[in-house]
């Protein structure tokens, strides 16, 4: 039976109770691996499941510390969706709320829209074990192929060329202008596992494909109690299309943004206004976007910020090496966070050697960077990797910038 989100089987069918492998009860796998797992924290999806009278598991897709993401078909629909089923008693209203302000949104004379992850819908999920009650939250999404951090983790060399990069980069540009200019919606965590790539209509038949493989080969699954099972995640195949913007956990409405102190961004993915305390806008958005971009085209971080033995972040690092690529900050970035601001400058604003600053450049880091007109790259680049926010140019802007205009031909030379 066809549809719109791939082939359906018919009928549903019993999953294979025999031969896959049980995880050794010693090992811990999957969310277990996550900072403060403990028992009961995440609904105990069980494969063949049904959720809301009408959503069938099939198969699990993923997991991070606030949620696990699963494969499921759709029978009232007759499609496949998938589940985002959040953590016990999360009072995550911050995603529902800013689908509600992407559906009120404008989008006429702007694609941005078509280049966010669609809702289909939300429900809350009760659970009843030896553990206690707790209720979740659940999204239903339509399904995705892999995220750009898991084809970078599949792909040697880790890293992607600037030529397959260009078009990526202008999709997030318009998605998140769409977020900046239309919806008023911060996303404040962007990073390359929240770009997750569209599938296009003739390649959906992967998703039924990614069912059967459960009757040909069952995932690894470790078997905690009668009532509690970690099953493994599966891949999704590779897809041809560009990646949708994905994950609005952490957004702000420009409303409720600015506050100095609040813990936004990953830590490596911080903006220098919010290591310093200061008051922050839709600009930190600009500063993960060359976040992204960085680790996209080289596989790692632009910023360490860790301590020698690795073990803890550190901000008079990571600023030293902000230091280091950026020069010295202008005193107005300084003026705007006294207390922070005199912990790692003396009065003149000269660095007090908290942490030394490293040797490195743009271009040393970026040497193994592949594809046609680095130096063009390098200038966009630097554009967003500004000291003030109201440096860095909008994302409007930025799309529109000589270097991602030349692909299009509308720049001078190729």
């Amino acid at each position: 039976m066809a549809s719109s989100s791939g082939l359906l089987p018919s009928e549903p069918r019993t999953l294979p109770s025999t031969g896959f492998q049980v995880v050794d009860a010693s090992e811990t796998i999957e969310e277990e691996t996550l900072p403060g797992y403990h028992l009961g924290k995440y609904y105990p999806v069980r494969l063949g499941e049904i959720f809301d009278k009408r959503y069938r598991v099939v198969g699990k897709l993923g997991y991070g510390t606030t949620s696990t993401v699963w494969l499921a078909h759709d029978s009232v629909e007759s499609r496949y969706v998938a589940l985002k089923l959040y953590v016990a008693n999360l009072n995550n209203t911050r995603e529902l709320k800013a689908y509600e302000c992407l559906d009120e949104a404008d989008e006429k004379d702007h694609p941005g829209k078509t280049l966010i992850r669609k809702l289909l819908g939300s429900f809350q999920v009760d659970s009843h074990s030896s553990n206690g009650s707790s209720s979740h939250l659940c999204l239903v999404h339509e399904p995705l192929g892999p995220s750009l951090k898991e084809i970078l983790d599949l792909m040697p060399p880790y890293s992607f060329h600037l030529g397959f990069l260009r078009p990526v980069l202008r999709n997030i540009l318009i998605a998140v202008d769409f977020l900046h200019a239309r919806a008023g919606i911060i996303h404040s965590d962007l990073q390359i596992a929240n770009f997750i790539c569209d599938v296009r209509s003739s390649d959906k038949a992967m998703f039924a494909k990614f069912e059967n493989a459960e009757f040909t080969q069952p995932t690894p699954r470790k078997i905690i109690s009668e009532e509690h099972i970690i099953y493994t995640s599966r891949r999704m195949s590779l897809s041809k299309a560009l990646p949708l913007l994905c994950d609005f956990g952490e957004t702000r409405l420009f409303s409720e943004a600015g506050t100095p102190g609040e813990d936004i961004m990953p830590n490596v993915y911080k903006a220098p206004e919010v290591i310093m305390h200061m008051e922050w806008d839709y600009k930190v958005d600009v500063w993960n976007v060359a976040m992204v971009v960085w680790h996209s085209l080289t596989g790692r971080p632009l910023f360490n910020g860790r301590s020698a033995d690795g073990k803890i972040q550190d901000d008079r690092i990571h600023m030293a090496e902000m230091v280091a690529l950026m020069g010295p900050p202008p005193l107005r970035f300084l003026e705007r966070s006294t207390r922070m601001t005199r912990a790692l400058w003396n009065e003149d604003g000269n660095w007090k050697n908290v942490a030394p600053i490293p040797d490195i450049t743009l271009e040393k880091l970026g040497a193994d960077i592949n594809g046609y007109d680095k130096e063009g790259f390098f200038l966009f680049f630097r554009r967003m990797l500004r000291w003030l926010p109201e440096d860095r140019p909008t994302c409007e802007e930025l799309v529109y910038d000589p270097w991602l205009m030349r692909e299009l031909g509308l720049g001078l030379g190729r």
